[in-house]
């Protein structure tokens, strides 16, 4: 905390009646990103009224925030203590209980909560799941109650709900209507879909889902290898054997994940060990499209190492991942308030940029995770290129895709993505010999495939 602010705090506090403009100093500092300053400003308006249930929910948020959760219930439950009207502190009590397995407290606080009134819908999401992961099925559905108009990822989260109960044809309502609308359909839940349809015994209407996930993500793992083996059963051997040619790699993923996971949970790493293994595991469950595992291994590792920005950072990057943009964006604006964020703040910073469409100021934050970075990753050359491309800055661009490709030669993505680039640009033969590499590294890759017959449908037409 610098010294204005914390000499502004002592005056707050010195002066009784004044906990509402240290409360609301609090709010502000967590609004920033700032949660350690946060807690110091609602503990000093707790100095100054003691029973001011606000101040103690607003304690709750800030350990929350900081990733303390037993000290969260604490708050939490204090703050309910004093105001049992006090729905969001209840709210968030449950929750958290759940995430730490104290499933009868977590049941305890829901049935005070309830009949204060239903959460925002954001909020319904994040206890409801909570609720979820913990087994508590009833509980989570009375969370989300009997309202219709819910949201993609509320209707996501009942269809997982049904599914958990083999209530298929009821999932399969809720996550039709989660993938209904194309801008707000997830990865997630495409492939959630596609799994229900199959249990429905609808082979050909799954297939077109784990097409639509693949389509999102293509990256995403089950998906891929849920697709091949569904191909397979409805006799399409070639295609089914093309998409599970990449299961070797999809069993060498799910082996390093597993072996990971027992080493991060084992209890026997030292402490600089097991934040490298989270790390590694977070980024590899990032990579295989498991947003809900990375997510969850992600908090796990945020409650051992509050104060590590690379995890922080990794959570912002699975929110956005998950299209929770405005969640990411306060996750990612704590490490940015730091002294030296890290590069990849810097890089997460240019996905976000790139999501509201704001194509220079993600180029900007690109080159300052660029600037801070000596040995930048394939992915993130081949993501700068793309923006250089998208800002014009068309010899930028070709340079970071060979850069990209010279760092990691079996990156088929990056070669289409080259591709894409040369045919926009008309240099047409170039581009048919980086989709037909790209085909060799992964015969599968669907981009490619539509690429490549474009550029030859292209060349193929008799010049006028």
């Amino acid at each position: 905390m610098s010294a204005v602010r914390f000499f502004f705090l002592a005056a707050l506090v010195l002066q009784p009646g004044r906990a509402s403009e240290l409360e609301e100093l609090g709010w502000e500092e967590l609004r920033s990103g700032r949660a350690g300053e946060a807690l110091s400003a609602f503990e000093a308006a707790i100095a100054v009224e003691p029973l001011r249930g606000s101040s103690h929910y607003g304690r709750g948020m800030a350990f929350a925030a900081l990733v303390d959760y037993g000290s969260a219930v604490d708050a939490f439950e204090r703050a309910a203590a004093l105001d049992p009207a006090h729905g969001p502190a209840l709210r968030k009590a449950a929750a958290l209980y759940a995430q730490l397995g104290h499933r009868e407290s977590a049941r305890d606080a829901l049935r005070r909560a309830l009949p204060l009134g239903p959460a925002p819908a954001a909020e319904r999401v994040a206890l409801g799941r909570a609720l979820r992961k913990a087994g508590l099925l009833e509980e989570a559905r009375a969370v989300f109650g009997t309202e219709l108009e819910a949201t993609a990822e509320e209707r996501l989260e009942l269809g997982l709900l049904e599914m958990e109960s083999e209530n298929y044809a009821a999932a399969a309502s809720h996550l039709e209507a989660a993938v209904r609308d194309p801008e707000k359909a997830s990865a997630e839940a495409e492939y959630e879909y596609g799994r229900c349809l199959e249990f429905l015994e609808r082979p050909r209407d799954a297939e077109v889902h784990y097409r639509l996930s693949l389509e999102r993500e293509p990256n995403f793992h089950k998906a891929r290898f849920r697709l091949g083996n569904l191909l397979l059963s409805l006799g399409e051997r070639e295609e089914g054997i093309e998409k599970l040619r990449g299961y070797e790699r999809y069993r060498k993923w799910d082996r390093r994940v597993g072996l990971l996971l027992a080493m991060v949970s084992s209890g026997t790493l030292a402490e600089a060990e097991k934040l490298g293994k989270t790390l590694e595991l977070a980024d590899l469950l990032l990579q295989g499209g498991a947003l809900e595992d990375a997510e969850r291994v992600v908090t796990t590792g945020l409650a051992a190492f509050p104060q590590e920005p690379l995890l922080r950072v990794a959570l912002a990057k699975t929110l956005l991942l998950r299209k929770q943009h405005d969640r990411a964006w306060e996750e990612l604006g704590q490490v940015l308030s730091l002294p030296s964020p890290p590069g990849e703040a810097f890089w997460l910073q240019g996905l976000l940029f790139l999501a509201r469409g704001e194509t220079g100021q993600a180029l900007e934050a690109y080159r300052k995770a660029h600037s801070g970075t000596r040995d930048p990753p394939a992915q993130f050359l081949k993501e700068m290129a793309a923006i250089e491309a998208l800002a014009g800055d068309f010899e930028s661009a070709e340079r970071d895709f060979e850069r990209a490709i010279a760092k990691d030669p079996a990156q088929a993505t990056a070669r289409a993505d080259l591709a894409l680039f040369l045919e926009s640009r008309g240099r047409l033969e170039e581009a048919a010999a980086q989709y037909r590499e790209a085909l060799e590294i992964d015969p599968g890759l669907e981009a490619a495939i539509r690429g490549l017959a474009e550029v030859l449908e292209k060349t193929s037409k008799p010049r006028k």
